[in-house]
């Protein structure tokens, strides 16, 4: 069994921290329950087992995809302008991936000639 890659754990977390705040919204919006003007990445519970397990398969295709390590994808990512921290910028992979129209870019001042390749998958358990 080939060994699963290391990734950095901040921006391992990222990858699912916003899918899973607006999953778990939605599903908690469907019971009646109203988060209107509260941080979501705040109240809402530790990512489950399932969403962790899609982190890190994102991630790995986004390792495999871009041929580098999501710690060197961050620091190129920086030299671009990008001026998060480890985990907002995995979240904003993460929701890019999940095609919520938020791209990683969009938290730069300027543009930048860095292109970071992605997958697309759907975020559901």
């Amino acid at each position: 069994m080939p060994k699963q890659p290391s990734h950095d754990r901040e921006i391992l977390l990222g990858l699912g921290k916003g899918n899973w705040a607006l999953y778990w919204a939605d599903q908690e919006e469907e019971k009646g329950r109203s988060f209107s003007g509260q941080d979501l990445y705040e109240i809402c519970p530790n990512q489950p087992p399932w969403a962790k397990k899609w982190s890190r398969n994102i991630a790995d295709q986004i390792v495999r995809l871009n041929k580098t390590s999501l710690a060197d994808l961050y620091k190129k990512a920086c030299e671009a302008g990008f001026d998060g921290s480890k985990e907002s910028f995995g979240s904003d992979l993460g929701l890019q991936v999940a095609g919520h129209g938020i791209a990683w870019d969009d938290n730069i001042s300027g543009v930048t000639d860095l292109k970071i390749e992605l997958p697309y998958a759907e975020f559901y358990n």
